[in-house]
């Protein structure tokens, strides 16, 4: 339950900024209910407890929060770009628990922070594609999190987001309301399948591109996008 059950939903996070990172999702998640009609499918594929490393495309700032209100249900820490922690929005990024890296996305402290929150039953997101998308579609994946998957051992939550880049596209400066938006969550891939997948660390890398990119297509049918 939202708000309560802080050991379940967020192992050794205090329950002060468990309730910090509620309140905040639940204002954004207002927010996008109202402005942007959010659609969230696959809920029910997000781990009650347990680590796990949720994996999703990127095009917008949007996303972060996206990934934010649809996983609610266990606090998480992101893994965002370092030159983003300056001033008032540095604070806010930095305590809900945001992991900053820098930008080539190979930051070993970066890697050793997530496997720590990991390893302690936490829940990691990453943007493996290291930066937003400029049209919307899926870029390659960088090998960097690789270094993360194959050490921490933990099962992997696929993500797709869709509408963000129409509402809030790399370069405009401020978002775009009424742009319906949406985030869909695949099975879980076990951890002894993400063991076998990434023996070789490239073939890993690409099978999961694949599956997050069908799961964005899915997303585009189921909101009425294809052929757009």
């Amino acid at each position: 339950m939202r708000l309560t059950q802080f050991a379940r939903r967020c192992p050794g996070r205090g329950s002060v900024q468990s309730t910090w990172f509620d309140l905040v999702t639940l204002t954004v998640e207002a927010f996008f209910l109202l402005f942007h009609r959010r659609l969230y499918l696959g809920r029910s594929n997000v781990p009650r407890t347990g680590a796990f490393l949720a994996v999703c495309n990127h095009c917008s700032y949007y996303d972060p929060p996206v990934c934010g209100t649809f996983l609610a249900e266990r606090p998480f820490s992101p893994i965002g770009r370092a030159s983003l922690f300056v001033g008032p929005f540095g604070w806010l990024i930095r305590s809900l628990g945001t992991i900053p890296i820098n930008r080539d996305g190979a930051d070993a402290a970066a890697m050793r922070a997530g496997i720590d929150e990991l390893k302690a039953g936490r829940v990691v997101l990453v943007f493996p594609e290291g930066t937003r998308s400029e049209d919307g579609e899926l870029k390659e994946f960088k090998r960097g999190v690789s270094i993360m998957i194959r050490k921490a051992a933990v099962p992997i939550v696929p993500m797709a987001i869709e509408g963000t880049f129409e509402a809030w596209p790399k370069g405009q400066l401020l978002p775009r309301p009424f742009r319906r938006i949406g985030c869909l969550a695949g099975p879980v891939i076990p951890a002894e399948e993400v063991a076998e997948l990434f023996k070789d660390p490239s073939a890993g890398m690409l099978e999961l591109q694949r599956r997050i990119a069908a799961l964005q297509q899915e997303l585009r049918a189921r909101m009425g996008r294809v052929g757009s």
